[in-house]
């Protein structure tokens, strides 16, 4: 019996890295929003999002450290650690990122993603301050403003 549970274990071991792999897909829409600001807090260390609570730019706990506003669209990490870099495009730059030793790294997405076309998928490396992440946006209607992006944690939060 018990050499008949190990492959069904080692499967299902597989199968759970395989879905870590493929990331967690989160769409922002006008229902994401407060009535503040068309704009949400993104952890980079936990996937949440959350909507703006005070009408200033101050995330509403220390593990949200990205500004997303859909119709610019912008991805912004505020502070001055870290930041975004373009690694490619598309599921395999995903799922099996090149990561460059010292990448060069930009605050705001904004312009990276101005020539976004349909189908494109940019995947995106972030390091935060207490952790890093592949962001792939996998779809974008700034009229509507809906973004949905594919989150996948490279490190723990400290």
């Amino acid at each position: 019996m018990r050499i008949a549970t190990l492959p069904l274990i080692l499967s299902l071991v597989a199968a759970l890295a395989s879905a870590a792999d493929d990331g967690k897909t989160i769409t922002v829409t006008q229902k994401s929003f407060s009535d503040i600001y068309p704009a949400v807090w993104f952890s980079p260390s936990t996937g949440e999002v959350s909507p703006l609570k005070t009408k200033t730019e101050a995330p509403p706990a220390k593990q949200y450290e990205i500004w997303i506003e859909p119709r610019d669209p912008e991805f912004a990490l505020m502070g001055k650690e870290g930041g975004f870099a373009l690694l490619g495009k598309g599921e395999k730059a995903f799922r099996n990122p090149t990561l460059p030793a010292a990448p060069k790294l930009d605050a705001k997405l904004t312009h990276l993603m101005r020539d976004m076309k349909p189908g494109d998928k940019p995947v995106f490396y972030c390091k935060a301050r207490n952790s890093t992440c592949l962001i792939m946006v996998v779809a974008l209607d700034k009229q509507e403003q809906v973004l949905v992006f594919k989150w996948r944690p490279l490190t723990k939060p400290e």
